[in-house]
């Protein structure tokens, strides 16, 4: 049993070697999940002034945590298996936001009549990130948020909402310059 301890960890940092992520590699305020470093935002319970925003203002706070070694954005380009790591580290790190139902602005929009991510890479609209019935044939939203799946919020998936919606959270990635 012992071997079998000591290899899950081993296999685990030689993919993030593979990956290019070092554990101690994220920025500040950075936590790493999976390969890639995300912030989510709790400021809505560190800052009492602090009111929910929407989609625009979450991408544009992203956005200024970028540095001279990192390029900051909303979370973007990810399937199911990442998204299944991301709603793990929600229920796990931030127990809070898990237990309010909190939901995360990211970084997919629609433009020219599809889905995309920040980068113009089409979201498949019959992917498991969806939540159920989303998105919808004739959107009434523009840009995706992750919602709670249910009680306990275990699961996150996709919804759409409008530019005018807000929400209390927000989750950023930060990629190395490099």
């Amino acid at each position: 049993m012992g071997r079998v301890q000591l290899l899950v960890p081993l296999a685990l940092l030689g993919f993030l070697a593979i990956a290019g992520v070092d554990a101690q590699d994220c920025p500040n305020k950075f936590r790493q999940v999976g390969a890639r470093c995300l912030h989510v935002s709790n400021a809505i319970f560190e800052d009492p002034t602090f009111r929910p925003v929407t989609w625009g203002v979450g991408r544009n706070l992203c956005k200024n945590m970028t540095d001279a070694k990192w390029t900051v954005d909303l979370l973007s380009n990810f399937d199911v298996n990442f998204l299944r790591l991301v709603s793990l580290n929600i229920h796990n790190n931030y127990p809070d936001l898990s237990k309010g139902y909190y939901i995360y602005w990211i970084g997919g929009e629609y433009l020219n009549d599809q889905w995309q991510w920040l980068d113009g890479t089409p979201i498949d609209p019959h992917s498991y990130i969806w939540l159920m019935n989303c998105p919808r044939i004739n959107p009434t939203g523009s840009h995706t948020m992750l919602v709670p799946a249910g009680p306990g919020g275990k699961r996150q998936y996709a919804n759409e909402y409008g530019p005018q919606n807000v929400g209390p959270s927000f989750i950023c990635e930060a990629k190395s310059k490099k």
